[in-house]
């Protein structure tokens, strides 16, 4: 696995990943009217709008695109593993790098507002759950979510 800056050249195949993975597990979490405002704001045109401005990353194997991470400020933004690749690590090594990044920085904690069913993962690398709110989407549509925190150890 190999992870690197993302692209424009990625749009597509982001996109792609991000799509799928709310198809195939946000449908646990999310009525149909939340899950299809998710996708919506995933295609392509509007990653490139909303992703500008921060720092984003993605895993490769095999030169295909595995795994998607960003960072705006101290917000974790947008990770996501396509879900054949969940259990390997994919996550936590993009986590990883996100966490590398901030520290560089001198951040001192990391906020993600992460779907429902990314709850167990974030609980896993650290977060703590803040609350849970409704995020309005850019098609308007008010989307469950969680706000939670991390504190980092500062570089000495």
């Amino acid at each position: 696995m190999f992870i690197r800056k993302f692209l424009e050249a990625d749009l597509e195949e982001v996109s792609g990943l991000v799509i799928s993975n709310i198809r195939l597990l946000g449908k646990q979490s999310y009525s149909k009217e939340e899950a299809n405002a998710l996708i919506k704001a995933s295609s392509p045109q509007e990653i490139s709008e909303r992703w500008a401005g921060r720092e984003t990353f993605v895993a490769t194997e095999e030169g295909k695109i595995v795994g998607v991470a960003g960072l705006k400020g101290d917000k974790v933004k947008n990770v996501f593993v396509q879900v054949p690749s969940h259990g390997k690590g994919i996550g936590k090594f993009l986590i990883e790098k996100i966490e590398s990044l901030a520290k560089e920085r001198e951040l001192k904690k990391l906020w993600v507002e992460a779907s429902l069913d990314a709850e167990k993962f974030y609980l896993k690398m650290g977060f703590k759950k803040i609350t849970q709110f409704k995020k309005k989407m850019p098609d308007g549509t008010k989307v469950r979510m969680l706000k939670m925190k991390k504190k980092l150890e500062v570089l000495e």
